[in-house]
């Protein structure tokens, strides 16, 4: 994986987050689920994530669970960047599809940029196993859903302030 174009991927996308001003409420919101998708996916990045579900699953990984809960006990360090990763990559895609889903309903329209984002999104939340199956949402694939939405957050926002 090439972590060095998918930060440039990133910067890009946060350097325009971060001209976009927001004046209410709802553009706040908006925005706020955007920061912390880009603080999530430069986490991602950081950890070295690398996709460990489906058949690349750990055999291990109830105790690799057993291990972190144990530290999480004892207010010990979570020492598994490959866990670590995939949290923020969950918690990067699970702001990008409510900040897609408000952009929508701030112009008053339902389009749905990042279908397959919203996907991922809604079998994390509602099957049993989440994604533990396999993903179907690469990093670069959230990265691009982030770059889409800040755009898309730029215009609305800018059109809106006409």
């Amino acid at each position: 994986m090439d972590y060095d174009s998918l930060n440039k991927k990133l910067l890009d996308a946060a350097e325009k987050l971060a001209l976009i001003q927001p004046r209410n409420a709802e553009e706040q919101a908006i925005y706020g689920f955007l920061v912390g998708a880009s603080y999530g996916l430069r986490e991602t990045i950081n950890f070295g994530y690398i996709d460990g579900t489906g058949d690349k699953l750990p055999s291990d990984y109830s105790e690799q669970l057993q291990k972190l809960a144990s530290a999480l006990a004892a207010s010990g360090d979570l020492d598994n960047d490959k866990w670590l990763a995939g949290f923020y990559f969950n918690t990067a895609l699970q702001r990008l599809s409510p900040a897609c889903e408000r952009l929508g309903k701030y112009i008053g329209k339902r389009q749905d940029l990042i279908p397959n984002t919203r996907k991922e999104v809604n079998k994390l939340k509602h099957e049993v196993s989440g994604v533990l199956s396999g993903r179907k949402v690469t990093i670069d694939e959230a990265l691009n859903s982030l770059t889409l939405l800040v755009v898309a957050a730029e215009v609305i926002l800018k059109s809106e302030q006409s």
